[in-house]
């Protein structure tokens, strides 16, 4: 259920990506564990993904919250 909202949702969420990066990142992250606990790894993964790059650009490749999203990637491919 928790994942068809979800669905619903990313197109009207992708509007930020531009104008609010730091609520989009959010949502792909959240978006990414939902998948994730729904069993739908390969959402989970590309959202994951976008949500790593979006980190590093906003921030640094050293900074903890790429960290932490990583973390939450090799999470997925367990």
């Amino acid at each position: 259920m928790l994942t068809h909202v979800a669905g619903k949702m990313a197109p009207f969420i992708r509007k930020y990506k531009d104008t609010n990066k730091e609520f989009y990142v959010a949502q792909t992250e959240l978006f990414s564990t939902l998948f994730q606990y729904d069993g739908k790894y390969d959402l989970a993964e590309q959202y994951m993904l976008e949500c790593i790059q979006l980190k590093k650009e906003l921030y640094s490749e050293t900074d903890e919250r790429v960290g932490s999203s990583l973390i939450n990637l090799g999470m997925i491919y367990m």
